[in-house]
């Protein structure tokens, strides 16, 4: 029983290999580097995106075109469109042009004619207005007054008239009392004269009711319509002048309106004329030629439909020349790893199409702001061979992530000694 029990007690005092291995292991795993692996792609550095930047021709045919792939260097053709469309084009807003400037210079002839019919009207206006002018100042210096005094006059003299018949009468009237006898003759005399002053009195009462009402009605009536159409001169005069300015500043803007239509056309037929030189285009730089337009260093899904005869559009990026020489990795990466990763952090690149080779790079930046929803755009720099690589190939990137596990277990060390310590001092 004693052996059995010093046996058991030297098994479980020797070390184990088997099991010193098992732990060493898991300490090992325990140890490894996290890592976070992302696919990426190569793109040059000095993209050339070829337009066809015309100004106003809207659509073209292809005539000439380099082939996709291809090998091209600066100033060389890339590829050209044909003219046919472009001559009848230019011949039709020329002849439209044309037309337009003989609009224009009728429109300006009728605008100085226009100009000079002002003059006259405004001089007519003015003369009207003088008129008005002088013609009341001259009722109210001269003629209101004169209309009274002769009113008046006219009444004085209807008075003195009856005065000097009724005097004559009286006159007759003693003289013809002194003869005992009145002749038939002097009967008749006396008869005309007492009738003549019955005349005369008639016409003074008539003349006082006319003066009456000339002093009462009728020189207040025509003051009023005196100055009644001196107002309404004035007003046609001021309204003559504004519909005059009026009319002169519409034709003004409607000159302007004329001047800039026949630029604007002219400037679209020079534009035109300048887009002749666009219909052939070459080159900007040595590189590769993609078809279209590389969306984030990355080539379309479906191949081009470009092709001798095949119709661009006017500002359709048309092709892509890309220097292959300058190379970077470009990746889209998830808003969980734009916190892992860091501009400056390093990592390696692994192409695909030379999967045994690893590159050297580095972050130069990543975007907090996403260009898609949960997608954001990160870029590196390449070190070591890449002159057998080209734009729009793949790799996948690896970058070692800092281990914070040891930072935990500190934490989590540093706690329990505390709690250690704090029993102790109780104790």
């Amino acid at each position: 029983m004693k052996r059995v029990l010093i046996f058991a007690a030297l098994a479980f005092l020797i070390p184990n290999p088997v099991l010193g291995d098992d732990a060493k292991d898991d300490g090992d795993k325990k140890k490894e580097t996290p890592k976070v692996m992302l696919p990426g792609v190569f793109e040059s550095t000095r993209v050339h995106e070829v337009k066809f930047d015309t100004k106003q021709v809207a659509s073209a045919k292809i005539k000439k075109l380099v082939p996709h792939g291809s090998t091209v260097e600066k100033g060389s053709l890339l590829f050209s469109v044909e003219s046919k469309d472009y001559n009848k084009q230019l011949k039709e807003v020329e002849r439209k042009l044309n037309t337009s400037e003989l609009t224009l210079k009728e429109t300006h002839f009728g605008h100085e004619q226009f100009r000079e019919t002002q003059k006259l009207d405004r001089a007519a206006a003015e003369r009207t207005w003088q008129a008005a002018k002088e013609s009341y100042k001259g009722y109210l210096e001269f003629d209101k007054d004169y209309a009274v005094e002769s009113a008046k006059f006219g009444l004085k003299q209807s008075q003195q008239s009856l005065e000097y018949l009724e005097e004559d009468l009286r006159q007759l009237e003693r003289m013809y009392e002194e003869d005992e006898l009145t002749e038939e003759s002097e009967e008749l005399v006396l008869t005309r004269a007492r009738r003549a002053v019955e005349s005369a009195k008639f016409r003074l009462r008539n003349t006082e009711v006319q003066v009456d009402r000339t002093l009462t009605q009728t020189l207040p009536d025509d003051e009023a319509a005196k100055k009644e159409a001196f107002e309404r001169a004035k007003m046609a005069y001021e309204k003559a002048k504004l519909t005059a300015d009026i009319a002169r500043k519409k034709k003004e803007l409607e000159l302007q309106a004329a001047n800039d239509s026949f630029n604007k056309e002219k400037e679209a037929v020079d534009e035109l004329r300048s887009d002749f030189e666009r219909l052939v285009v070459n080159s900007p730089a040595n590189g590769i030629v993609f078809y279209g337009e590389l969306d984030r260093g990355q080539i379309a899904d479906k191949p081009s439909t470009l092709e001798v005869g095949s119709s661009i559009a006017k500002d359709q990026v048309v092709m892509t020349v890309v220097n292959p020489r300058k190379l970077q990795v470009r990746m889209t990466v998830s808003e969980k790893e734009i916190g892992e990763l860091k501009a400056g952090m390093s990592g390696i690149a692994k192409p695909t199409a030379a999967s045994d080779r690893e590159l050297p790079v580095t972050v130069v930046s990543v975007d907090t702001v996403p260009y898609a929803k949960g997608k954001y755009d990160c870029v590196l720099s390449v070190k070591g061979k890449t002159d057998d690589l080209l734009p729009t190939m793949t790799c996948t990137v690896t970058f070692d992530l800092p281990d914070t596990s040891g930072d935990e277990k500190q934490e989590d060390g540093g706690a329990k000694t505390d709690k250690d310590e704090a029993t102790k001092k109780d104790q």
